[in-house]
């Protein structure tokens, strides 16, 4: 079952993609640009080639759009310098931008689902945004709210998860790898409430 037409069909709502393929068929199958399994190990194989001096360079970070993920804690002031994306939506650098924490913290709810197999987001805590400890050699990890962003709560997290928003969710697969129905059931408890009172206030 296409996870488009599953919500779509559950929620009553329309769900539209942007086609990236030659056609909506290729896409459906493919998802993404090809089989996510597929995706995932030629990125993993080409961030491996780039790890190192090279994942920084405007080059890299131009072209592959997960190398603005990449946070060495070895090298954190290369990363602050040379990355666009995610030190600057955390607020990690010293030029801060008000707006995105005040969106932030304007989130009903804030559903974060780690993969405890993940086997593609290093370390796995990272998608409760937690991190591997600055200047450590990729062994220590921080739980979220051990961060710099929590405990200085520089996008909003801490005052979000302080507002009970935050709702940390578990699957016992590898990355993206959880059936229909958790997805459906955490639309469900966190989306549909939302979408109902959206319609009645209108």
């Amino acid at each position: 079952v296409a996870i488009g037409k599953a919500i779509s069909d559950h929620l009553g709502v329309y769900v539209a993609s942007v086609q990236l393929g030659n056609s909506v068929a290729e896409d459906a199958e493919d998802s993404f640009f090809v089989k996510m399994n597929e995706q995932t190990e030629m990125f993993a194989k080409i961030v491996r080639e780039l790890i190192g001096e090279a994942v920084y360079t405007t080059r890299v970070q131009d072209r592959i759009a997960q190398a603005n993920y990449f946070r060495d804690p070895l090298r954190i002031e290369a990363y602050l310098k040379h990355v666009d994306f995610l030190p600057d939506i955390n607020n990690e650098k010293t030029l801060t931008n008000q707006t995105y924490k005040d969106n932030f913290t304007k989130l009903q709810n804030l559903v974060l689902v780690r993969a405890e197999q993940d086997t593609q987001v290093y370390p796995k805590e990272s998608e409760w945004f937690g991190a591997y400890q600055d200047g450590d050699s990729y062994k220590k990890v921080l739980g979220f709210n051990e961060t710099k962003w929590y405990k200085e709560d520089l996008f909003g997290l801490r005052t979000l998860n302080e507002a009970g928003k935050v709702h940390f969710l578990s699957t016992d697969g590898d990355h993206l790898q959880f059936s229909t129905e958790f997805l459906l059931g955490v639309m469900d408890k966190y989306l549909r409430p939302r979408i109902i009172s959206s319609i009645l206030a209108v």
